[in-house]
């Protein structure tokens, strides 16, 4: 138990010292300047002539969306046509959506002003990020993120198991904690900047694959502090998250998780086939909710993109046509409530996979215990005895076996990070419901409603049994 104690103890006192040095005025004094140089680099670097392995390559990696190798395939528009467009316009859905229509929008491109101004910006941006670096290294070493290192002491499972109680309790703590770090810690550009992996040079393909990110750099680093504060949340059960605006939570989740899926970004009320597409309402920008809500916002749609990739087409040609979308604004009858919807066009949640899950999960002796007193999990248990109790559960019910630890209903291989479990259990420390359905048209659709629980309640009663 000491050795728990001391474990957890270290891990949350090195999570207080990087959320410190990410809140300090000069890393984001630091990262403003990058984003403002990236943003003119960006404006005046031209794409240049593309063949079809570049083209495939800024397809895949998220600077372009799917539809456009879908329309270079099909002749629609040449490849020559990007040369004059630069990395900004390549942002512009607008621009690229007459491209695949065949039409050259020449008379919008940006006068390119030289090689002397991209050097110079170039030498900026990389003194820059390289002043990041070496602040982090001052203030805590070469290796800010390796948080796993204290995990040294971890014992093993059977050995903490075997006694039971508060130390398989901590153990459990500990375990998810560092779950937690594998899975998001090492899959976001903030954490790239800060261990200096992310480079400002143009790859040998051309591409500069990490100048859109430098774009959004404040978003990507509160993203990160938003996963430092949940893990360290789950250790010490204490909620010290920051009290911050929706709409700016609502954007670092969108491209935190458009970085992680290698998906473009479009703000639009509509979704958009191959984007990550959002729309927040202008009254949103006064009103501040939990931090938490970021880590919410970004693994819902971290799970729809899983979801897209298990289509039947298979993964490159699922996402050409793929989408999606994420929506906040108030209750058009309850104004003191925001729903947040996030929405996908994949496999939706799969009513006989989640059963699946629950079936394997009850062959586990230890989750067979967890489970027994839950109500649609009993009836399950008696499916094979009674193989008409399954008509007595409703489609909620069984699409609500997804926050229960373990089983999720995205995707057959759900990562051990952020669970629906939890993400119910964070909605609820800050006045939150979610809610969970498949949309009529094919995909997943999922409600998160902050406000009023009186108004809350209403709106779900609403929706559940409309007039």
């Amino acid at each position: 138990m000491a050795t728990l104690q001391a474990v957890r103890f270290n891990v949350i006192r090195r999570l207080d010292q990087i959320i410190e040095l990410l809140s300090s005025p000069v890393i984001q004094e630091r990262a403003a300047s990058i984003q403002r140089l990236a943003t003119q680099y960006a404006a005046l670097l031209p794409v240049g002539r593309l063949d079809h392995e570049r083209l495939v390559n800024m397809c895949h990696s998220g600077l372009l969306p799917r539809y456009i190798y879908r329309a270079y395939n099909a002749g629609l528009h040449p490849v020559e046509s990007f040369a004059p467009l630069t990395y900004a316009q390549l942002e512009e859905p607008e621009i690229l959506r007459q491209l695949a229509n065949g039409i050259c929008p020449a008379g919008e491109l940006l006068e390119y002003q030289g090689a002397t101004s991209l050097d110079q910006l170039r030498s900026s941006l990389k003194a820059e990020v390289g002043e990041v670096v070496n602040e982090v290294n001052a203030r805590i070493g070469s290796n800010p993120l390796d948080i796993e290192a204290f995990y040294a002491l971890f014992p093993l499972h059977q050995d903490a198991k075997s006694l039971g109680g508060e130390v398989w309790d901590l153990h459990v703590k500990l375990g998810r904690a560092q779950a937690l770090l594998v899975h998001d810690i090492h899959h976001n550009f903030a954490t790239e900047l800060l261990t200096a992996n992310c480079s400002f040079e143009i790859s040998e393909k051309g591409l500069p694959v990490f100048l859109y990110a430098y774009k959004q750099l404040d978003k990507h680093l509160a993203h990160l502090k938003s996963v430092l504060q949940v893990c360290r949340w789950r250790l010490s059960e204490e909620a010290n998250f920051e009290q911050l605006s929706i709409g700016a939570l609502a954007e670092a989740a969108v491209y935190a998780a458009a970085y992680r899926l290698h998906l473009p970004v479009e703000y639009s009320s509509h979704p958009g086939e191959g984007y990550i597409s959002y729309f927040l309402a202008d009254d949103l920008n006064d009103m501040t909710v939990s931090q938490a809500l970021e880590l919410i916002l970004y693994n819902l749609q971290k799970n729809s993109g899983k979801a897209l990739i298990e289509t039947p087409e298979g993964e490159r040609e699922a996402l050409r046509h793929k989408w999606i979308s994420l929506r906040a604004a108030r209750d058009g009858d309850f104004s003191d409530v925001v729903a947040i919807e996030v929405a996908d066009n994949g496999i939706g949640f799969q009513l006989q996979e989640l059963i699946r899950k629950v079936q394997e999960a009850l062959g586990n002796p230890e989750w067979r215990h967890v489970y027994a007193d839950h109500p649609v999990v009993k009836k399950i248990m008696a499916w094979q005895t009674n193989p008409f109790i399954i008509r007595t559960l409703t489609t909620g019910e069984l699409m609500d076996l997804a926050f229960l630890n373990t089983i999720s209903g995205f995707h057959k291989s759900f990562s051990s990070g952020l669970g629906l479990d939890e993400v119910a259990e964070l909605c609820q420390s800050f006045n939150a419901d979610i809610i969970l359905t498949n949309r009529a048209d094919g995909g997943a659709l999922v409600k998160v409603l902050i406000g009023p629980a009186k108004s809350r309640r209403a709106i779900i009663a609403r929706d559940l049994y409309p007039n």
